[in-house]
């Protein structure tokens, strides 16, 4: 799951260098998909709180590389 998310991200900051709009538009819609999935799968009780701790970081780290992906993406409509 975490690769797939460092991917989408990739893909997502691929799409609005070349200012593909029907491609962020796509991945911005599965980027919904993924952050629902990670809150459900955080719900969940880990057996070790160092994976919690863990997956809540790597979580943090990508929603702020969407956000400067999203930033970039202000540029890129004009």
């Amino acid at each position: 799951m975490a690769n797939d998310a460092n991917d989408l991200v990739t893909n997502y900051m691929t799409a609005i260098k070349n200012k593909d709009m029907n491609k962020m538009t796509e991945l911005a819609n599965k980027w919904t998909e993924w952050a629902n999935k990670t809150v459900e799968i955080s719900t969940k009780p880990a057996s070790k709180p160092e994976e919690a701790k863990a997956w809540s970081d790597f979580r943090m780290k990508l929603s702020e590389k969407w956000t400067e992906a999203a930033k970039q993406m202000a540029p890129a409509v004009k």
